[in-house]
């Protein structure tokens, strides 16, 4: 597991079809998570076309996720989906961006792909919730990040369990441990802050 390389992100998302529900995935207090996307995206499509990739572009606005997003779609592929949890125009989403730049998604190509199980569709036991209360776990998890150390440790089946250090093999204890994991979600938190949807990481 230590050579499969680390995903820059923490959720993924999933899509059904014909129906397209479409589903957010993430993980908090070790706990994985998922949500039902409810509410239809509403576009405003404009008049305003461009090439991308040889493909004639056409233009359309919305508001999703505490943000504005400008996006460019085609009717020379006629499906009404795109990156992420976007979809819904009349034709492949080929780019769309918030009008800050701070993400951005681009088509650059198509292939065909085998339709081979993935590790990463594998079953796995999910807790559905709400954006509201994804959003509750998530405060939670950024003030006591330590959280589940400190619940293992009260139990007894681990008084005497002992843990050692991966990188010199030295003793930890509790304190390391809950030290560790506090200094890890802080660095973490810093770097990791500017998120697609700020509506749930408020």
């Amino acid at each position: 597991m230590r050579k499969i390389k680390q995903s820059k992100v923490n959720f993924r998302i999933s899509k059904t079809y014909p129906s397209f529900e479409i589903v957010y995935h993430s993980m908090i207090h070790a706990t994985n998570l998922a949500i039902k996307a409810v509410d239809k995206i509403k576009w405003t499509v404009l008049s305003e076309t461009k090439t991308i990739e040889k493909f004639t572009a056409q233009k359309a606005t919305t508001y999703f996720g505490g943000r504005n997003w400008i996006a460019w779609f085609t009717n020379g592929i006629q499906i009404q989906d795109g990156p992420y949890t976007f979809c819904g125009l009349p034709g492949l989403l080929l780019t769309i961006e918030d009008n800050k730049a701070n993400h951005q998604f681009k088509f650059v190509g198509n292939q065909k792909i085998e339709n081979k199980q993935r590790r990463m569709d594998s079953s796995m036991k999910e807790i559905f919730v709400t954006k509201k209360k994804l959003n509750v776990l998530w405060n939670e998890d950024k003030k006591d990040p330590a959280k589940n150390i400190k619940l293992m440790h009260s139990s007894s089946q681990m008084s005497e369990t002992l843990f050692y250090n991966a990188h010199n093999e030295s003793p930890m204890s509790k304190q390391d441990l809950i030290k560790g994991k506090q200094q890890r979600a802080a660095e973490s938190i810093k770097k990791n802050n500017n998120f697609i949807d700020v509506t749930l990481y408020k």
